[in-house]
């Protein structure tokens, strides 16, 4: 989170974190799943996905395990965690509130909608998430090969060339 990276803060750091969304993400994206206990249901809370992020780094497939959302780490910085929904708020805009076991506050305001990842910042994105969803069934070698298939897709003259590489 761009709050912490600025600020040159860890998660030790937190006393306490404020969440506020705008109605629709708060209504799609929080799933009322404040203490989940399963993977699947660590993809329905925020604080979660939150926490997780802040410890990891990872917000792929891969961070939603049983393992992974049990952890006493990620439980203990999700206790810190409060949503709040915030009616004035746009779509996609969220602004957090931090207060730090020092005392220090800080807030920062984000906007997913005007704050859009250079192209090769997204290729690489959804590169990470084609190797998380296919390794486990393809293996490491076969997903590389279907990866390249893919991304040379506008240089192949017909879907028979296509079916060919896979």
């Amino acid at each position: 989170m761009a709050i912490f990276n600025e600020n040159s803060l860890v998660p030790e750091d937190i006393k306490s974190m404020q969440v506020n969304v705008s109605p629709m993400i708060y209504n799609i994206a929080c799933g009322k799943m404040e203490k989940p206990r399963t993977g699947l249901e660590g993809k329905f809370s925020m604080q979660y996905a939150v926490a997780n992020a802040l410890l990891r780094g990872d917000t792929g497939l891969n961070a939603f395990t049983d393992e992974k959302v049990n952890d006493p780490k990620v439980k203990e910085i999700m206790g810190k965690i409060v949503l709040k929904e915030k009616k004035e708020l746009a779509k996609l805009e969220t602004i957090v509130d931090l207060e730090t076991n020092s005392g220090a506050m800080y807030s920062k305001t984000t906007d997913i909608v005007k704050e859009i990842p250079e192209l090769d910042k997204k290729k690489e994105k959804a590169n990470q998430k084609y190797e998380n969803i296919c390794e486990p069934v393809l293996g490491r070698t076969k997903t590389q090969e279907t990866m390249k298939v893919i991304q040379s897709l506008d240089q192949i003259e017909n879907i028979k060339m296509f079916i060919k590489n896979l």
